[in-house]
């Protein structure tokens, strides 16, 4: 009997130490292409045109010193952040329904007019190559696909 409990003692942990298995956590990941710019707000009330697009399909909405929204043909948020100056930094993050939805070469922008004026504060148009990671490790889901336009 005893013998029988050593075999499977060391049955069980020849077993466990071989398993393939790899312990993954569970952290989740976006896919997405980030923006990050400055803008300068020459008052409490002024109000900015912003277009951000991908691949020609845009969204389109207004900043504010207080908030910031767009909306149109393509999934993208932002947000502003401003400094006691009036300085501000906006943030885009345009998001993908599918990792597989991006390619590399894929052309962005982020526009932003001064809505009284026509004043250009932002124009950027750039194609990303996109970087693939694994937040749960190499052998772990899910695997994300993003890139950086700043």
């Amino acid at each position: 009997m005893r013998l029988f409990l050593w075999v499977s003692l060391l049955l069980l942990l020849t077993v466990s130490a071989c398993s393939t298995s790899p312990s993954c956590a569970t952290a989740s990941c976006p896919s997405t292409v980030h923006f990050q710019g400055s803008l300068r707000f020459r008052s409490a009330n002024d109000s900015l045109d912003v277009t951000v697009c991908k691949n020609g399909s845009c969204a389109r909405g207004t900043v504010s010193q207080s908030a910031c929204s767009v909306s149109g043909l393509i999934d993208a948020t932002c947000r502003i952040s401003i400094d006691g100056t009036g300085n501000g930094t906006l943030s885009v993050d345009f998001l993908a329904s599918a990792k597989e939805d991006l390619k590399d070469g894929d052309l962005y922008t982020v526009r932003v007019l001064r809505g009284q004026t026509n004043e250009s504060l932002v124009d950027v148009t750039k194609p990303v190559s996109y970087k693939t990671t694994r937040p749960n490790g190499p052998e772990c889901e899910p695997s994300c696909r993003s890139a950086d336009m700043s």
